[in-house]
């Protein structure tokens, strides 16, 4: 009839002629409905108006088959779904990450996703990603063998290191390279992470609201977030939550929430650290700080002209970034990464390397405000004495912001500065004080 091109109004009633007399037979045999039926078809058409009103409102297909999926994807499938931490589904087959063999599928494996390329076995060849790693951290073999590790570790989808990864150096320096091929090689494994995840935000919350930056981890191997602010505060609690082993309630966009566990290594680029608090044990015992000391640049760089004699200093290759994108390249960061994650089975991450310790050292050194407010504009002495609510609010004035009297007293614990009650100078009350300082003149 479409074919024909008949009127709407005849294909309806010629239908209907045919449709009308065997409904009205089928209807003689259904019986009526129960009220757990009826209260399935009442949810079910619910469902149906809000994704009628979603689908008006956008025109993105990839959006609608998405929706389309939360809205009416099975529960129980949905959370067995690429859930076994040890495992990648290559072209050709399944990688074990524990040894890095290659077997066949299994409907037990439970996995809808997979790599786009495929896997080559332990035993070939690494060149072009090992001359990339030597290049961009300058050879130094300690670091570029726990960065194996490390990223090995990344791509299981284990959470027992709890850690939070952070690449740091100034300007071009690979790291953000690095980070595009392994996007490039995990596909849906990977996630560009939001700002909030790492960052306090500025927007308030809503109880019961959608989170779908948390929901977005969900099944991830690797997370990152590129470029930090400077100024910007760490999301200590959320940064604790995502490298935890406690499951995480998160609610995407028009679903409900649902339970997992955090199973993506989040990695943080930044050319300027941002402040954290180095009081905090929990978080700084997270911290894998990764410095990228090379510097790659061009003969004619007004700033930083390339220098042979410079050993951070290497030439810039605009072809790199396609190098590293062919198809041979990738199956070889493959292998490196799968080499990484067996040596991590074998024997976890191992020795944190010189370079990295001093990173963090430094990093800390440059977060620690109370040692440099106690330098600038303290006075030391066994002898001195100063009260405590005063040294608060001098110190409040230097930060910029408010500290609780309880964890300043702790912070000063850990340096040795005792908070005892005693009298100060000619006052005859007795007072909270911090004994072995005081403040100088031009600050009390």
């Amino acid at each position: 009839m479409v074919w024909q091109e008949l009127p709407r109004e005849v294909m309806e009633r010629q239908v209907g002629s045919v449709c009308g007399p065997i409904l009205d037979a089928l209807l003689k045999y259904i019986k009526p409905a129960s009220e757990e039926e009826i209260e399935k078809i009442s949810m079910l058409k619910k469902q149906l108006k809000l994704g009628r009103a979603y689908i008006s409102r956008v025109s993105s297909t990839k959006s609608i088959v998405e929706m389309l999926r939360i809205q009416y994807a099975d529960s129980d499938i949905d959370a067995l779904l690429n859930t076994n931490p040890d495992i990648l589904v290559a072209k050709n087959g399944v990688i074990d990450l524990r040894d890095g063999t290659l077997r066949d599928g299994s409907a037990k494996d439970w996995m809808n996703l997979r790599l786009e390329v495929k896997y080559k076995g332990r035993g070939s060849s690494t060149e072009d990603i090992d001359l990339f790693m030597n290049d961009i951290f300058a050879n130094n073999t300690e670091l570029i063998e726990y960065v194996q590790r490390l990223l090995g570790y990344g791509i299981t989808g284990h959470h027992t290191e709890r850690c939070f990864v952070i690449f740091t150096g100034d300007g071009s320096n690979g790291k953000s390279l690095l980070i595009e091929i392994i996007a490039k090689l995990l596909n849906k494994w990977f996630i560009a992470a939001s700002g909030d995840i790492f960052f306090k935000s500025s927007k308030r919350a809503q109880n019961g609201g959608p989170t779908p930056h948390l929901a977005a981890l969900k099944g991830a191997r690797i997370c990152v977030k590129d470029e930090a602010d400077p100024d910007g505060k760490f999301n200590i609690e959320m940064i604790k939550e995502i490298t935890g082993r406690s499951l995480i309630s998160a609610r995407a966009l028009h679903a409900k929430f649902e339970n997992f566990r955090p199973t993506a290594l989040p990695i943080l680029l930044c050319n300027h650290m941002p402040t954290f608090d180095v009081d905090d044990d929990a978080l700084r015992d997270r911290m894998k700080v990764i410095p990228f000391s090379k510097i790659y640049t061009t003969y004619d760089d007004p700033n930083r002209p390339y220098d042979a004699n410079n050993p951070r200093h290497g030439l810039r290759d605009s072809k790199k970034y396609e190098k590293l994108l062919t198809e041979c390249s990738q199956e070889q960061l493959l292998i490196w990464l799968v080499h990484g994650a067996v040596k991590w089975y074998a024997n976890g991450l191992g020795e944190t390397p010189q370079c990295m310790k001093d990173a963090l050292k430094e990093y800390r050194a440059e977060n620690d405000t109370l040692k440099t407010f106690i330098e600038e504009y303290c006075e030391i002495s066994p002898d001195y004495k100063v009260n405590a609510g005063a040294f608060r609010d001098a110190y409040k004035r230097f930060i910029g912001y408010n500290v609780q009297q309880t964890v300043l007293v702790k912070m000063m614990k850990k340096r040795k500065y005792e908070h005892v009650q005693a009298r100060v100078g000619e006052s005859k009350s007795v007072q909270k004080i911090y004994k072995g300082l005081q403040l100088v003149p031009s600050y009390r």
